[in-house]
């Protein structure tokens, strides 16, 4: 699924889809609060990183024609993917 983040911290993000993309991922079109979600981010920090995070959907909403919102609570990461987030929230900052 290809998504925008809208917003992100330390304990969840945002996540703007359009239709074909929300598919992709729920053939059925139906997202479910509650249900888990795998997502792979690309942080675009000084030094690209990949985090690999489990998800809880919180909510997700139609915004606009096509245009989706998810919100997302994280739940897991591999490896040092926290230490990730936590590093690109650092730079964001300064």
């Amino acid at each position: 699924m290809h998504a925008t983040t809208v917003d992100i911290s330390r304990s969840g993000l945002q996540l703007e889809f359009d239709l074909a993309s929300g598919l992709a991922v729920f053939p059925k079109g139906r997202i479910t609060p509650g249900d888990p979600l795998r997502l792979n981010l690309q942080l675009p920090m000084s030094e690209p990183s990949f985090v690999d995070v489990q998800c809880q959907i919180i909510y997700a909403n139609r915004v606009a024609g096509e245009e989706f919102r998810m919100g997302l609570r994280y739940t897991g990461f591999a490896g040092d993917g926290y230490q990730s987030l936590e590093t690109y929230i650092a730079e964001c900052l300064q």
